[in-house]
């Protein structure tokens, strides 16, 4: 059975229906889009300070974490997605407010927040499958996510390795250039999978009201 007729199963099943609002579709679109709007800031931003990362972060948790919030209040397993949403909020406001110029708080609170969301987000991708369609995506994203604590955790606070790029110029791989580009590619890889998916979830109930009618 194919993507897309295995979303169309699921979501013209009664208990997926009931769990999961007709318009779920857009909060994945919603979180799509924030992801790849930062992806794109921080890909053509010359700059990778720690003031950058820690700003593009930040917008990214504060809007993504508002947009989790307000969706999971009619969703299944609502607390558990308003807690995600808020950690996200509380983030954001923290990084932008206190680590845009120690490098080693951004990487506390990126870690400490990738590590808490994604575990959230695997429960509530784990306790929803068959009752959600939104399950895959949650358990993608939490897996993902926790991908990229293990990636945070393991950039030395001290890095700056010197090298000579083609241009024959010295240049600096520094921390905040790694997290900076740890930021941009994990935004990047979850926005062009939950646009994938809203697209698909959107398709499939048209598919689904057309056949019904």
């Amino acid at each position: 059975m194919s993507f897309v007729e295995r979303r169309k199963a699921l979501v013209s099943s009664p208990a997926a229906d009931a769990a999961t609002p007709g318009r779920a579709w857009i909060v994945l679109l919603a979180r799509a889009v924030v992801a790849l709007v930062v992806a794109l800031v921080v890909t053509f931003s010359a700059d990778h300070a720690t003031a950058v990362g820690a700003l593009a972060f930040g917008l990214f948790a504060i809007v993504s974490g508002l947009v989790i919030g307000v969706g999971a209040v009619t969703g299944p397993l609502p607390v558990a997605g308003i807690v995600q949403g808020a950690v996200s909020g509380v983030a954001g406001v923290v990084s932008i407010l206190v680590a845009r110029d120690e490098i080693a708080i951004l990487l506390f609170v990126l870690s400490s927040w990738a590590a808490l969301t994604a575990f959230i987000e695997l429960f509530r991708g784990l306790r929803s499958r068959g009752r959600s369609s939104l399950a895959r995506e949650w358990v993608f994203a939490g897996a993902l996510t926790g991908l990229f604590a293990i990636a945070v955790l393991l950039v030395p606070v001290d890095l700056n390795q010197v090298f000579v790029g083609p241009d024959e110029v010295k240049r600096a791989l520094t921390a905040s250039v790694m997290v900076t580009g740890l930021v941009g590619a994990y935004a990047a890889i979850l926005g062009v999978y939950l646009f994938i998916a809203a697209l698909s979830l959107r398709w499939s109930r048209a598919s689904t009201v057309e056949v019904a009618s």
